[in-house]
């Protein structure tokens, strides 16, 4: 029975971020701190609504996946940061962590940063 006037289903262009932190099996708070300009993962604004277009997102993950080389995460990089947290003795509680947060993270990537917070 062929039925000419069944609606069709279009795929997405682009997810929400609930739907977009389903998709990647992550929360929405990770997502939110990992899009850009704070992080990797693509996004677009369309008016005040945050948009995740999933063709941008399947490069990412894409990208991620060649990097880790079949791992899922880059688990030696967590552990340093982990790491240097305990050894700095910075905490969410200690008022110096914005101040130092940056430092660490040079540290570990290599990448030295002027006073103002940018990347030399």
């Amino acid at each position: 029975m062929n039925n000419a006037n069944a609606p069709t289903t279009v795929p997405p262009l682009a997810l929400r971020p609930k739907d977009a932190a389903k998709a990647l099996g992550i929360g929405q708070r990770k997502l939110w701190a990992l899009s850009q300009p704070r992080g990797p993962i693509p996004c677009i604004r369309v008016g005040r609504c945050v948009m995740y277009p999933v063709h941008l997102l399947k490069a990412w993950l894409e990208k991620q996946a060649a990097k880790s080389e079949g791992g899922c995460c880059n688990a030696d990089l967590i552990r340093s940061i982990a790491k240097k947290r305990r050894d700095s003795g910075m905490s969410e509680l200690n008022p110096s962590f914005e101040a130092n947060r940056r430092k660490v993270i040079d540290e570990i990537l290599n990448t030295p940063t002027t006073n103002d917070g940018e990347a030399a």
